[in-house]
This record gives C-alpha cells, structure tokens and sequence, in this order.
C-alpha cells in the first residue's frame, strides 16, 4: 500500500518494487541513505540539516525497501539524537519491513557496536512510547 505526503508519494510495502519517485524511477538511494553509507554516523548537525531541508527523505525506501533509519541501524558510531531526528521525521518507519522481512530494530539487534546498540533501542522505544500515547 502507499501513503501520501503532500504531492509526493511513499511506498510502504517493502515487497516487491518499492517506487516512491515522482517521475515513476525507483530511488536507489538519498542523501540520508549515503551519510550512512560507509557504516559510520555522520555529525549530528549534518544528518538535522538534512532532514530539515527535506523532511521527506526519512520516508525514502531503496532499491531493498530500507528507509535512511535501517541504514543508521547497521551503521558504527550514531547517537541517540541521530536516531531521535529520523524518527522524528518519520515515527512510522521503525515499524516498516525491508525486502527482506527486517525491521530496523533487527539491525540494531544485530549491530556489533555496542553504544549503536544501545542509543537505537533507546531511540526506538522511546519512539514507541510516544506512538503508543499518541
């Protein structure tokens, strides 16, 4: 299925072909996906400056049907507030399955730095919290 935000249109199924471009081409990737594309955070002021210019890139899927916050899940060295941003932008995404039936709590799970760990289950519930309230 697919959610509307404003014009732009954003899949939420992350099965099959994931098209959530204007022009109808699939997104490989965002310029919240590629700070997070070497495994490593991105200064906080950065990852707020983008998210802020275009709040929307949170809810961009890639190719796999993983959103920027899978990405910042897997990564090395993201602090809480770094997860707090992108799921402020985009609450409903830590519960959003990849193509592979992953959810971003099962990246964090699995991510070997341990302050990651920690910082994306915090963010992550808290998220919860404030989801489960709304």
């Amino acid at each position: 299925t697919a959610s509307s935000s404003g014009d732009k249109e954003f899949g939420f199924c992350a099965c099959g072909d994931v098209d959530n471009t204007d022009d109808g081409v699939e997104l490989d990737t965002n310029a919240l996906q590629d700070l997070f594309a070497r495994n490593s955070s991105p200064p906080e002021d950065i990852v707020l400056f983008v998210i802020e210019s275009d709040p929307d890139v949170a809810r961009a899927f890639n190719a796999y049907g993983q959103l920027p916050l899978h990405h910042a899940c897997m990564a090395e060295r993201v602090s809480v507030n770094t997860y707090a941003y992108i799921l402020g932008a985009y609450p409903e995404g830590a519960y959003v399955p990849d193509k592979f039936g992953k959810y971003p709590i099962d990246y964090a799970a699995e991510n070997k730095d341990v302050e990651s760990r920690i910082n994306a289950f915090a963010a992550l519930l808290q998220n919860d919290r404030k989801i489960t309230v709304a």
